[in-house]
């Protein structure tokens, strides 16, 4: 050893570092590293695979933020601070095995080769170390491995004499695990605590000397008191001659075990106090425990009942439903809940229970066994089977008188809809309940005004009846929906929400609708007689007028000028003067009767009657054509019509008048009327070059306008008619009147190319 008096350095000397870096270099790619330490401890230089293999930057602990000491294994740490202290003190070099704990937590394997070195002159600057991974080396994996599992391991070889009995024994290798992070595999001496358990019981000497001779291992318990804890013993035979003790804690399961078995007394008081059947049972129903209450339920003991089946129990035809009930648990499924009947001895009638099933799987996840806890609700079953047939009945008067019953909360979300909800919403009670709010159902234009109406009556919390809306049916159907409800408060008084029905009114709705729609049909068409009749009465006196304006200054004047002329006739003697009076007496009496002829004419053309429609129509146009300027044009590809007298009567009417409108208020140079017959068809168009009109049925009819038109729509639509006003071809106006099947086909008009004339 070398010692010096100088007093040590804190750190090498530029040359050291040097000679350091030089030893560094060559070494960068090998894989160890080197680090080199000042006499008091510090590390000064941190070179080659020291980041690789530990995974730290050597910054770190060249500056002192962390000590290397922080990454060695906790079960080498003391041990290492040990050796390398002495080793220090004495300024020798050593070699020194541990494990370090790597930044991702792996544990590697250290072998460590350190050296003083000295100055030019001899003094100690500190030491130099090399440090090598030895992760291959089988002592390390295998202290990897107990340190991992906790457990600590003695290996040993037994001492025989030159008879080849056996004197003793000796420790070959030993780790120093710390089962618990104190000193607890320590004794009160400092020796290793195997070690004192194997002095302090000899007789294990015996069987230590045993395993090592014929390889029959043993296991046994050992309580330390001293430490308060428990340790299992394991000792096998390697190899003749050398044995191996594992030493587990097995304090935590040892203590789990006196819970459980007082978890178990625990439960079993527990269960046998019960009022409720509990039971275990195998997959085919075997059982294997019964407690009190199943044994008197069953009427047998518990050694009676232990080996029967549980299906025995259960009436024929409910014994497949048991079956398939278990044959569920090889599913995954832990926890069921079923509803059974039991033929219990003393009953009647079977008893109702509801059974809580619980599956147990053993180590190798098979179905083991079941247990089962069962209430006997057969007083309730009744009452709900009652309440069931309650509903059903309410179900059925509800469907019937088309209402759905339900309940909201205060938000308005459903929280019971009846069976109902089926036939009038499209909705089963399911997709309602806790999914959507009452106004969801409601169509969309209606639904904002809809929920506001609603959730207003909601912050008053008052009562509604006939709160009327539209819903759109899951199907897309719209129906009215009459709504009465009433809020629902809790014991507390607080508002909790909505009972209430909504009755389908979709029918009455639609029948409202159609009488609304035909009363206000009636009162139009009421509307429209009275026009009619307006002008009908109006035509009618306007034909009163002309006749007597026609008798009073055509007629009258004409039979009070002959009147005259006839007085002073009888004052003349003279024969010629009386002669020429005479002359003129005949010409006004031919205008009179000419006269008489046109107004017979208009009233009831003769030619009408004798000749036809189109002779008719023809005939008044030559009169217009002749007598109002107006040049006038006629086609027809038909001679004859026949229809009823009184309908050809009408359409004469009709057209005549449409001649008249033309002649009065179009302005007009031209006028022509065409009528067409194709197949049962007639199509009548009349049509001037005049000023031209617009006629707006309902405008002109409100306004008292236009009667004449109004009368020939009225009267076109008796019969199946109808007109139209259009403009004309290049000025003026054409009326278009159609009327389809006006002729039967058997009596239809004889058309005729030949036939068709024109004015």
């Amino acid at each position: 050893m070398k010692t010096d008096s100088r007093p040590a350095n804190d750190g090498p000397t530029d040359d050291a570092i040097i000679h350091y870096k030089l030893l560094a270099q060559a070494l960068s790619n090998s894989d160890e590293w080197i680090m080199l330490e000042s006499s008091t401890g510090k590390i000064r230089q941190i070179t080659g695979a020291f980041k690789k293999i530990t995974g730290y930057a050597p910054d770190d602990f060249i500056s002192g933020k962390s000590d290397f000491r922080n990454i060695i294994s906790k079960s080498d740490v003391s041990a290492y601070q040990k050796q390398e202290t002495k080793n220090r003190k004495d300024g020798e070099s050593y070699r020194m095995e541990f494990s370090i704990v790597t930044k991702t937590g792996r544990v590697k394997g250290i072998v460590q080769h350190a050296e003083q070195f000295y100055d030019a002159e001899g003094g100690p600057l500190g030491w130099i170390t090399r440090n090598r991974e030895v992760a291959d080396d089988i002592r390390f994996l295998m202290k990897d491995i107990c340190n991992r599992l906790e457990l600590e391991i003695l290996v040993g070889k037994v001492i025989f004499d030159d008879a080849g009995n056996p004197t003793g024994w000796e420790t070959m290798t030993q780790n120093n695990r710390n089962l618990h992070g104190d000193n607890s595999h320590v004794d009160s001496s400092g020796e290793n605590m195997l070690d004192t358990w194997l002095k302090s019981n000899p007789k294990w000497k015996e069987r230590l000397y045993k395993v090592a001779q014929t390889g029959q291992p043993f296991i046994c318990d050992f309580h330390n008191q001293q430490a308060k804890k428990y340790y299992e013993i394991s000792c096998f035979r390697i190899k003749p001659g050398r044995f191996a003790i594992i030493l587990s804690d097995i304090t935590n399961t040892r203590n789990q075990l006196n819970r459980l078995n007082k978890s178990e007394k625990l439960y079993y008081s527990i269960v046998e106090a019960q009022r409720e059947i509990i039971c275990r049972v195998k997959p085919d129903t075997t059982f294997v425990y019964a407690n009190a209450a199943c044994c008197r339920e069953l009427n047998k003991k518990p050694e009676e009942l232990v080996g029967t089946r549980f299906i025995d129990f259960v009436p024929e035809e409910a014994k497949e439903t048991v079956k398939s009930h278990i044959r569920s648990f090889y599913q995954a499924d832990t926890y069921k809940k079923l509803t059974l009947q039991l033929l219990l001895p003393g009953r009647k009638s079977p008893a109702w229970y509801e059974w809580t099933n619980s599956a147990i799987f053993d180590e190798s996840g098979n179905l083991s066994e079941i247990q089962a806890v069962g209430y006997d609700i057969t007083e309730q079953y009744k009452a709900e089977l009652e309440s069931l047939k309650t509903i059903k009945r309410f179900n059925i008067i509800s469907e019937y008188s088309k209402t759905v019953y339900w309940e909201v909360d205060e938000n308005g979300k459903y929280k019971y809809v009846s069976a109902g909800s089926r036939i009038i919403y499209g909705y089963y009670p399911h997709e309602l309940v806790g999914k959507l709010h009452f106004y969801d159902l409601q169509s969309g234009e209606d639904r904002e005004e809809y929920m506001n109406r609603a959730l207003d009556v909601f912050k008053v919390q008052g009562t509604f009846e006939n709160f009327i809306g539209r819903i759109l049916t899951k199907c897309g159907e719209i129906k009215w929906i009459s709504t009465s409800g009433l809020p629902i408060y809790d014991n507390k008084g607080v508002f909790r929400g909505y009972r209430g029905s909504d009755m389908d009114i979709t029918l009455r709705k639609n029948q409202e609708d159609i009488i609304s729609e035909n009363m206000k049909m009636i009162e139009e068409y009421q509307a429209k007689l009275k026009r009619l009749n307006l002008a009908l009465s109006e035509s009618e006196e306007n034909v009163k007028r002309d006749i007597a304006q026609f008798l009073h200054d055509e007629i009258g004047q004409v039979l009070s000028a002959m009147h005259i002329q006839v007085s002073f006739m009888e004052t003349l003697s003279d024969e010629s003067e009386r002669e020429e009076i005479f002359k003129g007496f005949t010409g006004q009496l031919n205008k009179a009767i000419y006269q008489c002829r046109e107004m017979t004419y208009e009233l009831s053309p003769p030619s009408l009657k004798k000749y036809g429609l189109t002779e008719a129509i023809r005939h008044k146009l030559s009169e217009v054509d002749q007598h109002h300027k107006l040049s006038t044009r006629f086609v027809a590809n038909f001679r004859v019509l026949e229809v009823d007298a009184k309908v050809k009567v009408q359409l004469y009417r009709m057209i005549i008048e449409l001649i008249n409108n033309v002649i009065k208020h179009a302005d007009a140079a031209k006028l022509s009327v065409e009528l067409a017959l194709h197949n049962t068809d007639l199509k009548c168009v009349v049509e001037d070059n005049g000023k031209g009109f617009t006629y707006n049925y309902q405008k002109d009819l409100s306004s008292n306008k236009s009667f004449g038109l109004f009368s020939i729509s009225e009267r076109l639509a008796a019969f199946g008619g109808s007109m139209k006003v259009e403009p004309g071809k290049s000025k003026g106006a054409r009326i278009v009147i159609d009327i389809p099947g006006l002729v039967s086909k058997n009596r239809g008009g004889r058309p005729s190319i030949q036939d068709q004339d024109e004015i």
